[in-house]
């Protein structure tokens, strides 16, 4: 399972700030998460499995309790499942098999 910070890509400032080396890690692991994503969804839709998006958002909290929350979400998270920070203090987690209960 990786943890991918996205917020660069959807704003398209392409990492900026960050070294060469470590834009291209990041911009390979979106390209990945984005690629799982899609593997994810159309495994769902082709057998019928339950596919769940969960977004969390904990706006106006900086310093220890985002990097809480994302450890949080890592230890709960199946193998299975992508999980993904999606900006500053806001999380995403997509996993397959999950029912309408």
């Amino acid at each position: 399972m990786r943890f991918v910070h996205v917020a660069d890509v959807h704003l398209d400032t392409s990492f900026a700030g960050r070294s060469e080396p470590v834009r291209r890690r990041l911009r390979e692991a979106s390209r990945e998460a984005f690629r799982r994503a899609v593997e994810l969804a159309s495994e769902s839709r082709r057998t019928g499995a339950g596919l769940a998006c969960v977004a969390i958002s904990v706006s106006g909290l900086d310093g220890p309790v985002p990097v809480g929350i994302a450890k949080a979400i890592l230890a709960r998270a199946r193998a299975s499942d992508i999980t993904g920070r999606i900006g500053p203090a806001s999380f995403a987690i997509l996993a397959s098999g999950i029912g309408q209960e």
